[in-house]
């Protein structure tokens, strides 16, 4: 380094002389000199180990290949025993689903049948039903009446009613014919008491909304109806003027007694439908027995098919695997036949590497010096400092370094070299070497 260091500063003196520039060489040149050593060798050491590491890295991979593939080999050898074995017990599954699909086809297509000649039965029983509640329908208007005369009751009208110790005579009697139909469930007599005694009742509103109009019994209907044939004046036009709760119960009695008086006449038609019902639930229970059986027989043709789907994809997908493994492994041979030469050049390479590894302290102390001094001086003197005077130095003292030794070979890459260029810089050796200094030089 000291030998460096003075030859730098006589050629100084000389590029002085010479070119007339001047160029300073300071303690801090040196003390750069060392920096720039120590980093580079540091570096280099480690660029290198990389490089080996990589390298060995990509021959571990090479012998691990070469042996997966003598294993896909055994592999497929095995496979190809599998599925020999495997088509046999396929096509011997698939004969035997195919008889049995042949049968569950056939029991299926006589279901069928049978199921539509239920289906035709429920059809005729229904429109039966229907006919049936159409004439049920004519009961509505009755019911619908009924509703809408308790929706006309509030609480404080019952307990008018209720205070009356001698109500009007209208009053009074649609109270008893209440009483007549038994709204609260409680057997009452036909006096005024007990009608005061069902007013009382809180809940007599709901009961009158909930009350089971199909249970009324004709003596009810008849005890009511009295009072109606014996009083002609009896009706909602006149009680609107006595009484507004009484009106609201006059036309729930009379809604009540109008849908008794269609119930009637309609209940014939009801019990032909109840018989009917009787028939179609026997109908749809026959039914029932048939899709369960139907069902049962779609179950097994499913299961079959299913089995058969199962089967052949097995046998499929064995024979895609093996074929799947002898493309890999005649593309795997090529490949590790291929790499042949690599394998060879890559071991080359780690052994040029570990040689250079021992070089690298002669040519990082040039690379130093050409970071820490020549960055004054011109190409010749450059040329003449690096190639001439330090490489003959370091060979004479025995200092181990490169043969083909170039400063650009450890500072940059062609590619870094390239990139310059792309972007303007001349690519003569003077520019290239001016591009290591601007990007790597520490001064």
């Amino acid at each position: 380094m000291v030998f460096t260091h003075m030859e730098v500063t006589k050629m100084a003196a000389d590029f002085r002389s010479s070119l007339r520039r001047h160029y300073y060489v300071t303690p801090k040149n040196y003390l750069d000199f060392i920096a720039n050593y120590r980093e580079q060798l540091k570096l280099n050491v480690k660029k290198i180990a990389v490089a080996v590491k990589r390298l060995d890295a990509g021959l571990t991979k090479l012998v691990e290949a070469a042996t997966a593939v003598d294993a896909m080999s055994k592999e497929l050898q095995t496979a190809k025993v599998i599925v020999d074995a495997k088509t046999l017990d396929v096509e011997a599954l698939i004969k035997v689903i195919e008889e049995k699909t042949v049968v569950a086809e056939a029991s299926e297509k006589e279901a069928t049948i049978k199921k539509g000649e239920a289906e035709e039965q429920a059809v005729i029983i229904k429109a039966a039903k229907e006919d049936a509640d159409a004439s049920l329908m004519e009961a509505l208007p009755a019911v619908e009446a009924a509703a809408a005369a308790l929706d006309n009751i509030r609480k404080e009208d019952l307990q008018e009613l209720k205070a009356f110790t001698n109500p009007p005579e209208m009053v009074k009697l649609v109270c008893l014919m209440c009483t007549c139909l038994r709204p609260t469930g409680d057997k009452l007599e036909e006096t005024w008491g007990d009608a005061k005694k069902m007013l009382g009742d809180s809940k007599l509103l709901d009961k009158l909304k909930l009350y089971k109009k199909d249970n009324i019994k004709d003596a009810w209907y008849k005890a009511a109806r009295k009072y109606m044939d014996k009083n002609k004046d009896l009706t909602v036009e006149n009680m609107a003027s006595k009484s507004k709760a009484g009106q609201g119960l006059l036309i729930w009695v009379e809604a009540i007694m109008s849908y008794h008086v269609i119930a009637k006449k309609v209940e014939p038609l009801r019990n032909q439908v109840k018989t009917m019902e009787k028939e179609q639930a026997k109908t749809e229970a026959a039914l029932a027995e048939l899709n369960a059986k139907l069902s049962q027989l779609n179950g097994e043709l499913s299961e079959l098919n299913d089995g058969y789907s199962k089967a052949n994809t097995e046998l499929t997908d064995l024979q895609m695997k093996a074929s799947s493994m002898e493309k890999k492994l005649k593309a795997a041979s090529k490949l590790i036949e291929g790499l042949t030469g690599e394998r060879s050049r890559w071991s080359h390479d780690i052994d040029d590497l570990n040689a250079g590894n021992g070089q690298l302290v002669g040519d990082c102390l040039v690379n130093s010096s050409f970071l820490s001094y020549t960055g004054a001086f011109t190409a010749e003197y450059r040329e003449k400092l690096l190639y001439t005077t330090l490489k003959t130095d370091l060979i004479t003292r025995k200092v181990p370094i490169s043969e083909t030794y170039k400063v650009e070979s450890l500072l940059t890459t062609d590619v870094t070299v390239q990139g310059w260029n792309a972007m303007g810089l001349p690519a003569d050796e003077h520019s290239m070497q001016n591009g290591i200094l601007t990007t790597s030089g520490s001064r």
